[in-house]
C-alpha cells in the first residue's frame, strides 16, 4: 500500500494578491472625510472675519474613544487644535492613570469657532 500525498489545492483568485482589510477601508474613509471637513472649515469665512480660525480635532479618526467639548479654550484657539493646553493635560493624566493608549482617543469640539457666550 503506497501513501499518496494529498493534492495541492489550486490557488484561489485572491492568493498572492493583497486583499484590503475592512479596517483599512474604514481608515481610508475616515481620513478622506476628515480632510473634507478640514477643507470646509478652512474655506469658512465666518472665523476669518472675526480674526480667528476654527479649532480642529485631535487624535485618530478611527479611535475607540471620542471626547467632545462644547467650545474651545483660549489655548486651543491659539494652537488651532482641540484638547490642547490644560484640557489636554487633564486628559493625558487621566489616560495614563487608566492605562489607556492615547492613540485610542479622538477629541473634537461642538463649536469649531469661538462663540461669544
Amino acid at each position: 500500500m503506497s501513501a499518496e500525498s494529498p493534492a495541492t489545492p489550486e490557488p484561489g483568485p485572491d492568493e498572492g494578491r493583497s486583499v484590503p482589510r475592512i479596517e483599512d477601508a474604514y481608515l481610508d474613509r475616515a481620513i478622506r472625510e476628515m480632510h473634507l471637513l478640514e477643507e470646509r472649515m478652512d474655506a469658512c469665512m465666518g472665523c476669518a472675519a472675526s480674526g480667528t480660525f476654527p479649532v480642529k480635532a485631535s487624535g485618530s479618526p478611527t479611535a475607540d474613544i471620542m471626547l467632545i467639548k462644547w467650545q474651545s479654550s483660549l489655548s486651543e484657539r491659539q494652537e488651532g487644535v482641540s484638547f490642547y493646553g490644560r484640557s489636554g493635560e487633564a486628559v493625558r493624566r487621566s489616560v495614563e492613570r487608566l492605562h489607556v493608549d492615547p492613540s485610542a482617543l479622538y477629541g473634537t469640539l461642538v463649536l469649531k469657532c469661538p462663540h461669544p457666550d
